[in-house]
């Protein structure tokens, strides 16, 4: 997701502004329930959006994704 960060309106690396989008998480999501099985599905979105600051302003947590699987 970090390579579509101008798409986002971001600079790649910026993970405060990545963060901040909505589209970001979604994204990983996406890439996570295409490349990984469901059991590992959760661990690996939990750990990318760990990785975002907690001032993000994103309020999408993993449960969330598996509404939507």
């Amino acid at each position: 997701m970090s390579g579509k960060a101008s798409e986002l309106g971001c600079s790649s690396g910026d993970l405060s502004c990545l963060c901040s989008k909505p589209d970001y998480s979604y994204g990983i999501r996406d890439c996570t329930a295409q490349a990984c099985p469901n059991d590992d599905a959760n661990a690996v979105v939990s750990s990318a959006l760990a990785s975002c600051p907690t001032s993000s302003g994103t309020s999408l947590t993993p449960t969330q994704f598996d509404s939507h699987w």
